[in-house]
């Protein structure tokens, strides 16, 4: 039953929507994410967000200034977008 569910919508998430971001997303459709904390978990969590296209850095928060300019250069890196 799971597999003809599987079949029935192989249009919603393909392995290509992974790794290019050469597709037009509307804006309905994507996840605007901000973080509080850019160290550890925090920073694991957001790098994993950010190998999905519809999922956008929009801010970040630290009390680290040293922090947030890593941070912030490490988005631009990934996504060619700087976060607040």
């Amino acid at each position: 039953m799971l597999l003809g569910a599987g079949l029935s919508m192989p249009s919603v998430l393909t392995a290509s929507d992974f790794g290019t971001f050469t597709r037009k997303i509307k804006p309905s459709d994507q996840i605007n994410y901000g973080l509080i904390g850019c160290k550890g978990m925090g920073w694991s969590n957001m790098n994993a967000h950010l190998k999905i296209p519809n999922v956008n850095c929009v801010a970040l928060a630290d009390i680290d200034q040293s922090v947030l300019d890593q941070r912030s250069e490490d988005v631009f890196k990934i996504r060619g977008t700087r976060p607040k």
